[in-house]
């Protein structure tokens, strides 16, 4: 996550380049803490506020993909079960 400020003075690829380089070698030092990958810190290239019908109908499309095909132990759990479940 960077702030609007931040992607707006051109901070956030700096930004998410250090946190994936951070991440990787807490990956490294301590592995069982993931279940799978780490985040996703490529930057995001263009943000809408209210996006024309159809960018909007692809990013609902989007959306329900990355639900059902979660990628780590929280996002496969919190669509079909309730939190007194998760075990990972």
């Amino acid at each position: 996550y960077v702030t609007p400020g931040q992607r707006h003075g051109g901070e956030d690829t700096a930004l998410l380049e250090k946190r994936q380089r951070l991440y990787e070698v807490a990956k490294a030092r301590n592995p069982h803490r993931w279940s799978g990958k780490t985040r996703n810190w490529n930057p995001v290239n263009e943000v809408w506020l209210n996006p024309p019908k159809e960018i909007r109908a692809k990013a609902e499309k989007l959306g329900k993909q990355s639900r059902t095909s979660p990628d780590n132990c929280v996002d496969k759990h919190r669509f079909s079960y309730p939190k007194s479940s998760l075990a990972c």
